[in-house]
């Protein structure tokens, strides 16, 4: 593996892992909710990476009201060149991450979270300012609810759920 390639992983890494914070924390925060074709958008908020950072790491709850699973499909912005849903795992004392290549399910009357300890999403090439206080465009691309388009504000490292 050559050095860009071990440089970008450990800065993944770093930004996906180093989300401190308390539960406390996101509910004196707020949590923020967006709802279209039975399905809901909760919490949703990005991680403004260390200066430099080539990425930057998000998260969310997406709850489905509908009795019918769903999946997400793709994630996109404006504001990245490639915005991609990835899942971390421990194979032994070495942490993985690889990509969701079918998406995320998420099932009828049911949720799928992205955190800090498992799925994520990604954001490569960004575009513009990911500081604290920036809100970023996301479209959700879902199987069967379609094309969901929200605003995701970015907080500082801390700035959320130790879940998330």
């Amino acid at each position: 593996m050559n050095r860009k390639c071990v440089s970008l992983i450990a800065a993944v890494v770093a930004i996906v892992v180093a989300s401190p914070g308390s539960h406390a924390v996101a509910q004196s925060v707020g949590q923020q909710r967006q709802s279209t074709a039975g399905i809901e958008i909760v919490d949703a908020w990005i991680q403004a990476p260390p200066q430099g950072a080539p990425v930057a790491a998000g998260y969310m709850r997406i709850v489905n009201h509908g009795g019918s699973n769903d999946r997400l499909l793709a994630i996109s912005s404006p504001r990245a060149g490639r915005v991609e849903m990835h899942e971390m795992s421990m194979e032994g004392a070495m942490m993985s991450m690889r990509p969701l290549r079918y998406g995320a399910a998420v099932p009828g009357n049911g949720a799928f979270e992205f955190s800090s300890v498992g799925a994520h999403i990604m954001f490569n090439n960004m575009n513009g300012s990911y500081a604290a206080g920036a809100t970023i465009p996301l479209r959700l691309t879902f199987q069967h609810a379609g094309m969901i388009d929200i605003e995701v504000p970015v907080r500082a490292m801390g700035g959320g759920d130790a879940r998330h």
